[in-house]
């Protein structure tokens, strides 16, 4: 078995409204089951966008959790939570500790968060206006964006990264990062709070 293992300072940092749901066996089981793979995955085995299928089922079907390597192998994340400690020995398999809890991924509209069959990045406003100005090729969770990194929208436009930090409190071209990194089938998703409009918009 492979198990991902928040800190307890990653517990303390969760939304209230998760934090109650601690009290719950049930979701806590859950919350166990979507942290657990089977097999023994090491570091060493790890690659960028890997998948790697977790014990939590949600409609027949088990949920994946997924790798991200960033800043030239500096910075190394499952579904948005940076491993620390990796590669520690247990009697049945290992276990990697991790910085943050992992969201389950959200239900948002009709539950299809993005149908790219290609790894994506999506940082979308409500409303879901201007989609495609709001969707990034590539995997990008919070925790592997840099400062003044850029990334250039399906539009074409160019919007960077201007302030981060691993317990949020990110910006991307002046836009707070409100909900970051909830994991979907194919990438991330990030609810905006507000719009990237491109320039030609009002012409």
């Amino acid at each position: 078995m492979t198990v991902f293992v928040p800190t307890n300072e990653a517990f303390r940092h969760l939304p209230d409204q998760l934090n109650g749901s601690l009290q719950d066996r049930d979701y806590v089981r859950t919350l166990l089951q979507y942290h657990t793979v089977n097999g023994t995955h090491l570091k060493t085995s790890f690659i960028n966008n890997k998948k790697l299928r977790s014990l939590m089922k949600e409609d027949e079907e088990y949920l994946d959790i997924i790798i991200n390597i960033y800043q030239g192998g500096q910075v190394l994340t499952v579904s948005g939570s940076p491993i620390t400690n990796p590669d520690n020995k247990a009697s049945n398999g290992v276990v990697h500790i991790i910085d943050r809890v992992m969201y389950m991924q959200p239900i948002l509209g009709d539950g299809k968060v993005a149908t790219l069959k290609r790894p994506i990045h999506c940082i979308c406003p409500f409303g879901y206006v201007l989609m495609k100005n709001h969707v990034v090729p590539g995997t990008y969770y919070t925790a592997g964006m840099y400062n003044n990194e850029a990334f250039t929208t399906l539009l074409g436009q160019t919007i960077a990264v201007e302030q981060t930090s691993l317990r949020g409190n990110t910006t991307i071209s002046g836009a707070w990062l409100i909900l970051p990194d909830f994991t979907c089938t194919n990438g991330v998703v990030h609810i905006t709070s507000e719009v990237f409009l491109p320039p030609d918009f009002f012409e």
